[in-house]
This record gives C-alpha cells, sequence and structure tokens, in this order.
C-alpha cells in the first residue's frame, strides 16, 4: 500500500494540483481578455504588487540572522516577502482610514 501512495497517487495529486492551477490562471485571462475595461484596476493593484516586491527584494538584506541553517538567497526572498506584506497591509489600513473619512464628509 506504501509503494501505491508513493509512486502512484502522490505524483498523481501533484499533476492534478499542476493542472488546477493552470486552469484557473487561463480562467482568469480569458476573463481578463473579455471584460479589459473592467479588468484595468486589477492590472494596475497586481503591477503595483509586484512592483512593491521587487523593490523590496532590491533593498532586503541577505544576511542571516538566525542560527537556521538558509542560503542568501532565501533568506533575501523571505525579507522581501515580509517587507512586501508590511507595506501592502499599510496601504490598505491607510485606504480603508482614507474612506471612512471621505464618507464622513461626504
Amino acid at each position: 500500500m506504501e509503494n501505491f501512495l508513493v509512486n502512484i497517487a502522490l505524483p498523481a495529486a501533484i499533476i492534478l494540483a499542476l493542472i488546477a492551477v493552470g486552469l484557473f490562471v487561463a480562467s482568469l485571462l480569458v476573463g481578463i481578455f473579455q471584460n479589459l475595461r473592467g479588468s484595468i484596476k486589477l492590472l494596475i493593484g497586481l503591477g503595483v504588487i509586484i512592483a512593491t516586491y521587487f523593490i523590496s527584494y532590491a533593498i532586503a538584506s541577505d544576511v542571516n540572522p538566525t542560527n537556521i541553517s538558509m542560503s542568501a538567497g532565501a533568506v533575501k526572498t523571505v525579507s522581501a516577502g515580509i517587507y512586501t506584506m508590511a507595506t501592502l497591509i499599510i496601504m490598505a489600513v491607510a485606504a480603508m482610514i482614507g474612506t471612512s473619512i471621505y464618507n464622513a464628509i461626504k
């Protein structure tokens, strides 16, 4: 039974997951191209997230502050992800406060 799980079921599950991700991305692309004007905000938001990540990656340090053995690239990638997450949280809170003020004044 263990042979079946390792040799057949696990690779099949991985292949099915990859197919599902591929179909999900394809459906998103079809939706974007069917309604391009409505998808502009989505594309701008995605561009902001990607730009934020690359800026965070550029300023991230590759020094490992822990005693966990990791490569310099992995440390830099994790640091960039944390910086990106913090930046996006700050932007979300600022947007919530801004819309609350706008709605109160309106």
